[in-house]
């Protein structure tokens, strides 16, 4: 993988249809997020065998159940922090979460889902933060009526 910035790209667009025949490309970008440059035949490759991964995975999951907290647990060691029967929600939502997203071919969901389990993980891991997130809300016991819903108009 080559780490290009926009003006060699646009520089030498002939060197670049070279290399991304053999590998991609990841094109810098000032503040913002770089950019891949791949070939179709990879990208699908990469998905196809992504999608086989994860029905593999969804498949030995639950033959597997007593081991997945130990195996998560290695993977992400903020595993620990969580109560046992958090440990198997957290890998049983992992499991059903690969499956879904290779089956859109988006990743974000399950990054998002990892990064809010790692977030319950830490709250456990800090017994004063957890009793400080878990006490009443201090205020009023008003309940605000839910809002109507009407349509827009355009």
């Amino acid at each position: 993988m080559n780490l290009e910035n926009w003006t060699d790209v646009l520089r030498d667009p002939k060197k670049v249809h070279e290399v991304v025949e053999k590998e991609d490309i990841v094109v810098a970008r000032r503040g913002r997020s770089p950019i891949r440059i791949t070939t179709d035949e990879r990208s699908h490759a990469a998905a196809e065998g992504y999608d086989v991964a994860a029905r593999i995975l969804a498949e030995l999951a639950p033959r597997m159940a007593q081991q997945l907290p130990e195996v998560f647990a290695h993977q992400f060691p903020w595993v620990r922090f969580l109560p046992d029967a958090e440990k198997l929600q957290f890998a049983k939502e992992f499991v059903d979460m690969t499956v879904a997203c290779a089956s859109i071919g988006n990743t974000r969901p399950l990054r998002e889902l990892v990064e809010d389990w790692r977030r319950t993980a830490t709250v456990h891991a800090d017994p004063e933060l957890a009793k400080e997130l878990a006490r009443p809300l201090p205020g009023t016991t008003k309940r605000v009526p839910r809002p109507s819903v009407r349509a827009k108009k355009r």
